[in-house]
């Protein structure tokens, strides 16, 4: 018999983590976290990724077996460090922001809080207006809605065509899913907190 190239067949790769198991948890937990923060969806992570859909469900309901290949396309899909992926951090028990903490995302406004979850994402913001400021923010889109809770200050907000003036520990809720502003009166200055609802994972940083 002639003597040539003998080829043997390996079989699928190893998992580099088992289902079911707290790490494959911790992986499912860290990828479905960083994806919703990201505002992407399943389908764009697929494809960013080059990983099935049906293998991505499996992976963020902590029933999947990946390779490190697998891992290491998510790291890159996500940009994150493929041991971040892998490691359970606990959220804490309570959230602490102090006052002056957050993410500065504009002259006007710091970032205290982002929540994604299944119907969205919702963000908490500190803001404050120079006096007789006007600040105006477009559609975040159907099913958006904002929070205003007065710190100091008078303040008028809401729809173009329906503000209302709030003062010091004054609330009010309205849909942003068109053309609205937050304008402070020309007495003083204003600081207030705002909550933003938005319907889907994708959001828009505050000007």
């Amino acid at each position: 018999m002639p003597r040539g190239k003998t080829t043997v067949d390996a079989g699928p790769a190893d998992p580099a983590v088992t289902a079911g198991t707290p790490v494959s948890r911790a992986l499912g937990e860290n990828v479905r976290r960083l994806r919703l923060e990201r505002g992407i969806s399943v389908v764009d992570l697929a494809a960013r990724s080059a990983i099935a859909r049906a293998t991505l469900t499996q992976l963020e309901s902590g029933r999947g077996n990946p390779t490190i290949e697998t891992i290491a396309a998510l790291a890159v899909a996500l940009g994150a460090d493929a041991d971040r992926l892998l490691r359970y951090d606990p959220a804490p028990a309570v959230l602490v922001v102090r006052d002056g903490e957050g993410s500065r995302t504009s002259q006007i406004a710091t970032l205290i809080d982002r929540h994604p979850h299944d119907s969205g994402r919702t963000e908490v913001f500190d803001l404050s207006l120079a006096a007789g400021a006007r600040e105006r923010s477009t559609s975040h889109g159907p099913g958006s809605a904002e929070i205003v809770l007065v710190r100091t200050g008078r303040l008028r907000v809401g729809p173009i065509n329906a503000t209302v003036e709030l003062g010091v520990g004054d609330y009010a809720a309205f849909s942003a899913d068109c053309l609205h502003e937050y304008a402070a009166t020309r007495d003083g200055a204003a600081r207030f907190w705002l909550v933003v609802r938005y319907a889907s994972t994708r959001s828009r940083t505050r000007r």
